[in-house]
């Protein structure tokens, strides 16, 4: 169950990307030096289950999307794609999720943002009887 939750949300934000960029490739996968630009990497970079009361679990993921810009694109140009970014992904609406937190950053020419989501979810219950035969015994004394 974790790990289909997991592929989900990456699988959630790669289609939003695809879906408003669709003439930039998107990867599953993490950052490849020496890609050619436009394109976009999505991967995880960290994930923690935490019980979260009775039959309920959270999961935080911590998700990296970078974008490899294509040659020649300015710094202003990639700030501003890092806006666009930050207003796309304040609400995923395919996902029906709101990230916890959102980082930008630009190291060696490459726009990094961070997305930290909070999932909760109900674990599969599987009833298990406790005994196999249960025999009760019961008098009435006098008194």
């Amino acid at each position: 169950m974790k790990i289909s939750v997991k592929i989900d949300v990456i699988q959630g934000i790669c289609d939003v990307l695809k879906h408003q960029f669709p003439d930039v490739a998107v990867h599953d996968e993490p950052f490849k030096q020496g890609a050619n630009g436009p394109c976009f990497f999505v991967h995880q970079l960290k994930a923690v289950y935490t019980p979260d009361g009775g039959n309920f679990m959270r999961t935080d993921y911590m998700l990296m999307v970078m974008y490899q810009p294509k040659v020649g694109q300015t710094h202003l140009e990639i700030r501003q794609m890092s806006r666009e970014l930050v207003k796309l992904f304040k609400f995923c609406e395919t996902l029906k999720l709101h990230p916890t937190a959102m980082i930008c950053q630009v190291e060696d020419g490459v726009l990094q943002v961070q997305l930290d989501f909070s999932v909760r979810y109900s674990l599969a219950t599987v009833a298990s009887p406790l005994f196999e035969q249960l025999e009760v015994r019961s008098d009435v004394r006098g008194g």
